[in-house]
């Protein structure tokens, strides 16, 4: 069976990757409810969706079903292997559990809407290739989105916003085995809270 995941489905994949992925910090940022329910519905969503995805991928009548659906949100190796979801839940649960409440925020933020903000401006506008398909232009538009969203919303030191955007950036451009969603929250998080 031909796979119905597209090869056009870049900007579909980065909307909903934005959209969806800023749900949580926004929900912590507004203390719309306790930061341990926060943390506690995160963490079941994750196992819930890990536990999916395992399923998913052991019976390919549930695969083949799910990627009819969704299919024009996935990338083509996600046919086989988990979605960036699980990836980002799993991150998201981790930065709830270690982090302060702004650097929480902070960093969900940079991988909710600085990492859709690189891979568009990178595929449309970047010529100075760095690291595989990654390029110049989109890591600074990552750190640049990072240090506004570190330092003017989830309001942490300029110093604190500047390392973790860097972080970010940096993981998000060398991004190999481990998925960018993981790896950009629990590293840049990591980072800003060794500062203190």
């Amino acid at each position: 069976m031909k796979s119905p995941v597209k090869k056009d489905s870049h900007l579909p994949r980065k909307a909903f990757h934005a959209l969806a992925g800023s749900i949580i910090p926004t929900v912590y940022y507004m203390d719309l409810f306790p930061g341990s329910w926060v943390t506690a519905v995160t963490a079941f969503f994750t196992v819930i969706w890990i536990s999916f995805e395992a399923a998913r991928l052991k019976r390919p009548g549930l695969n083949g079903f799910f990627r009819q659906r969704f299919g024009f949100l996935m990338k083509t190796r996600e046919a086989r292997s988990p979605t960036g979801v699980a990836y980002m839940l799993a991150g998201s649960t981790l930065a709830l559990l270690l982090f302060s409440q702004p650097v929480a925020v902070a960093v969900l933020y940079f991988i909710a809407l600085g990492d859709p903000a690189a891979a568009v401006v990178g595929k449309a506008v970047g010529r100075v290739r760095i690291y595989r398909a990654r390029t110049l232009e989109g890591s600074a538009v990552m750190f640049v989105v990072c240090l506004a969203l570190g330092r003017f919303f989830a309001d942490i030191s300029w110093s604190a916003a500047a390392v973790g955007a860097l972080v970010a950036a940096l993981a998000e451009l060398y991004s190999g085995q481990i998925d960018d969603n993981l790896t950009v929250p629990v590293l840049s998080g990591a980072a800003i809270m060794s500062l203190g």
